[in-house]
């Protein structure tokens, strides 16, 4: 199975490479020099260490156990020769031959669970590793024996030595080996590597004005803002300005501070979007600049170190950037590196020197996606969190149509599903959305067709709503916040048919007591109401597909468990069937036809892919190979052959013959998977990082 990339649309994307750790979330990055030139070191949230070649990608080594979750890494020389230290959850030091990956050395000596913080420490010509631990320590070692140098502890109240140690880094000042730490108390502390004497602290300034809480509320209140970090210091990094020593210092209180290491006088403060994870130092064309990176912020920031002005703003990473960020050295100029966390798993590098575009690209999570006909070629439509919906040419990824929006604005209501819907001689585009609205859309046209419910702008109460709203036969209000929505046979034509939640409550109390119950709706889209009700549920329904079995259709619907229920389309409302999974909590759902009959497919948080006979309730395969989440299925027509795709957050999307239980084909695709689409012989992926089209030929 052969697959090539058609189109790509998403954010601009700023970085040079992209290396992909197959882990969840990357813990610490280093540079590692080597005899072959410089490499890239990082920790994986599974336990492993991996070693690249940034020139080429290309994966050098692979060590360390795959048990406790690693979240610091240093390069240390030790006679001549570089090793790698790292620290993690097991609240020890290892040290590693980079070269072969072997185990050279274990330092025991943190009393609590982790250790947060590792750096390379000259002294007296040879280098030392200082670990910063939960136990409140910083602790110095020298590699080469395995023996403690110092352990310092700051042992001041009301900290008293246990708050975590996190940021080190090591300079020298004035003839004197300097380290630097940083922890949860916020303040940034200066020792003599020689004596263990404290030199200097970064101290954040109290707020006199600030007494009793009550002190905020006065007429005469003035807000004064801290010299110092009110947060944990996360990252240090030391570097020369003109004629400074500098130690840059970043916090959790979104905060990266320039300090001079000679006098303490804070020079600049930085303002970050989020707690800064990472922060380091690079020098091009002369000058100083300062690349910080942020634990719920996707961006990479460059500053200029003298001036504090922020200089660009780099996109590319899918998540919050947990793995800091590292300079990698060469003659032709330093790179960047940075590791992404939850979900993003890939080290990222970066050119300092490059200018990004001005143009940032649609920064947009789309996580519903269906297929399209319009009149000779064929559409792609996207539904976004902000209430966008996108129309997209499927063969080169133009956008030709965007639905759902007022005055340049989308309504900010999550779209629960789009789907296609044959209707009136044409196929129109059905889109469910948590705003209690289903919007029937002419694709070919250009136009609006019909809107079912009733819509008011909350951040325009002053406008009139549009719509009407829809009864039941019993009088009751058919609309809800639409989570799902899918289009079902029914005799001879199709019907729409959704889950739309509501709470069963009637005064302001019961509705606060109450638990919202979903309700499951066939709407006829040719009038656009209500035909009748299929069941109810109490609780949440996600996801739902219509399954055609030979003497009738059943709709198959889940939520926030493991269960999926099945309801007759054309019975009276009763009792679902239960059908029980693995999954934990079930994310997808597909009918897929399996040697002349329909095989309900579903997926969810254990990472596989389940196939079950809807008639008899038996389980009929489980598709394993996902190391994550399971988010997205839909049916592939490639060939002769009829293909099942599921998507991950582990960051690929899986091709499944259906007919063997085999995995076909696994398509990297370097972002969390958040839904998919297919035609014949085209795949369309939606991620963290945006749409893809793809080309698949048996």
């Amino acid at each position: 199975m052969s697959y090539r990339k058609l189109w790509e649309a998403g954010p601009r994307r700023d970085e040079v490479a992209v290396i992909d750790s197959g882990a969840e979330a990357v813990g610490a990055v280093c540079a590692l020099p080597s005899a072959e030139g410089m490499r890239v070191a990082a920790a994986s949230s599974d336990g492993r260490i991996q070693v690249w070649d940034p020139l080429t990608g290309q994966r050098c080594l692979v060590f360390g156990e795959e048990r406790a979750a690693v979240f610091a890494l240093c390069a240390v020389s030790v006679g001549g020769e570089t090793f790698l230290a790292s620290g993690g959850a097991d609240a020890t030091v290892h040290l590693w031959a980079p070269r072969t990956g072997a185990s050279v050395r274990t330092l025991p000596g943190h009393e609590g669970r982790l250790v947060n913080g590792l750096c390379a420490v000259p002294f007296g010509g040879r280098e030392l590793v200082a670990s910063g631990g939960d136990d409140g320590t910083v602790r110095l070692w020298d590699p080469a024996t395995g023996r403690p140098h110092l352990v310092l502890d700051a042992g001041t109240e009301p900290y008293d030595g246990t708050h975590p140690r996190r940021g080190l880094c090591a300079f020298e000042l004035d003839g004197r080996d300097i380290l630097a730490t940083g922890g949860d108390d916020g303040t940034v502390r200066l020792w003599d590597v020689a004596t263990g004497g404290l030199i200097r602290q970064f101290n954040g300034e109290p707020d006199r004005n600030r007494g009793t809480t009550c002190v905020r509320y006065r007429s005469d209140y003035v807000y004064v803002e801290p010299t110092g970090h009110t947060g944990p210091v996360y990252s240090l990094c030391a570097f020369r300005s003109g004629e400074r020593t500098v130690v840059a210092s970043g916090a959790a209180d979104r905060k990266v501070r320039l300090w001079d290491a000679a006098t303490g006088e804070l020079l600049h403060k930085l303002d970050c979007a989020s707690q800064s994870f990472g922060v380091c130092a690079v020098q091009v064309a002369g000058r100083a600049l300062v690349a910080t990176v942020g634990g719920g912020d996707d961006d990479l920031r460059l500053w200029d170190a003298e001036s504090g002005e922020l200089l660009h703003t780099l996109q590319g990473h899918t998540g919050p950037v947990w793995g800091g960020v590292c300079a990698l050295p060469r003659p032709e100029g330093s790179l960047l590196a940075s590791g992404g966390g939850k979900f993003d798993g890939t080290v990222r590098l970066w050119d300092p020197a490059a200018r990004p575009g001005s143009d940032p690209g649609l920064r947009e999570l789309s996580d519903t996606l269906c297929t399209v006909p319009a009149r000779d070629r064929m559409l792609v439509a996207s539904g976004s969190h902000n209430g966008a919906v996108r129309l997209w040419d499927a063969e080169d990824g133009t956008r030709t149509d965007v639905i759902d929006c007022k005055d340049g604005k989308f309504n900010g209501n999550w779209v629960g599903e789009v789907c296609a819907l044959p209707a009136e001689g044409r196929t129109l585009l059905a889109v469910a959305s948590h705003n209690r609205t289903i919007r029937l859309h002419d694709p070919a046209a250009g136009e609006e067709v019909r809107l079912i419910g009733y819509y008011w702008d909350p951040a325009d109460p002053e406008r009139p709503g549009v719509g009407t709203s829809p009864l039941t036969a019993e009088g009751r209000p058919a609309t809800g916040e639409f989570t799902a929505a899918c289009t079902v046979p029914a005799d001879g034509r199709y019907l729409l048919a959704t889950c739309g939640q509501q709470s069963s409550g009637a005064t302001t109390w019961e509705l606060l007591a109450s638990r919202p119950v979903t309700y499951v709706r066939l709407w006829d889209p040719d009038s656009g109401e209500h035909v009748r009700t299929v069941g109810e549920h109490e609780g949440r329904l996600d996801t739902m597909c219509a399954l055609p079995l030979p003497d009738r259709t059943l709709l198959a619907c889940a939520g926030q468990n493991s269960t999926i229920r099945l309801w007759d389309v054309a019975a009276a409302p009763s009792r679902p069937r239960e059908l029980h999974t693995t999954h934990g909590r079930v994310d997808a759902l597909c009918a897929v036809p399996v040697e002349g009959r329909t095989v309900l497919a579903s997926a969810g948080h254990d990472g596989t892919v389940g196939l079950l006979d809807p008639e008899s309730d038996v389980p009929v395969r489980t598709l394993r190979g996902h190391r994550e989440w399971v988010e997205a299925l839909c049916v592939l027509p490639v060939g002769d052959r009829t293909l099942l795709a599921s998507g991950s957050k582990d960051r690929t999307v899986r091709l499944w013959d259906v007919d063997a239980f085999a995995c076909v084909a696994e398509i990297p695709v370097h972002a969390p998977v958040t839904a998919l689409a297919a035609s014949r012989e085209r795949l369309y992926v939606a991620t963290y990082a945006g749409m893809i089209g793809l080309a698949v030929e048996g």
